[in-house]
């Protein structure tokens, strides 16, 4: 709940939003960050984010959410899902390609961080990164990742983990 009224402030006030995470296990922050990110993505064309997890099988776990979402969304036909409807999915969207594409031009795609050229090909309005005091070289991935994402109102960025010790990359940013 804190991390969704935070995320509404800084979009309210036209702030890009960057948040760290400090979370306790299974309180359900990745899913509270996909949902957030799902509904920045699937219902405006062109929305483009981007899921960095800590391992393949966190990414791919992650990509079931979003899976999820779209598959259990359902149009009640009210004025808002008139306005702003779900954009249809594309059927290159699977679990093995990592990805959900939509009719307008959006994704959403996921990656393990153990991949160090992630971000060096393309920008993102949305960015999700999970595990991160896992990962095996932050500094690396982050070197491209970061500047996926431009410092524009509207855009996201959340780090979010539990904790792995005192002084590595995850706790100096925290």
């Amino acid at each position: 709940i804190k991390f969704h009224h935070v995320l509404r402030e800084l979009q309210r006030k036209g702030e890009p939003a960057r948040i760290i995470v400090l979370k306790a296990r299974q309180v359900h922050m990745s899913v509270g960050v996909s949902a957030a990110l799902f509904h920045q993505v699937a219902f405006l064309p062109g929305q483009r984010a981007a899921v960095v997890a800590d391992s393949h099988k966190s990414a791919s776990q992650i990509w079931g959410y979003y899976d999820q979402f779209y598959e259990s969304y359902q149009d009640e036909s009210t004025a808002a899902a008139r306005i702003l409807p779900l954009q249809r999915r594309t059927t290159a969207s699977t679990q093995s390609s990592g990805a959900l594409y939509f009719e307008g031009g959006g994704f959403v795609q996921t990656f393990s961080a153990d991949n160090t050229n992630i971000g060096r090909s393309f920008s993102l309005r949305f960015l999700h990164l999970s595990e991160y005091a896992f990962w095996r070289d932050p500094q690396g991935v982050m070197t491209g990742l970061l500047q996926t994402v431009p410092d524009d109102p509207g855009t996201v960025v959340v780090i979010e983990s539990t904790a792995n010790g005192v002084g590595n990359p995850f706790h100096q940013r925290w």
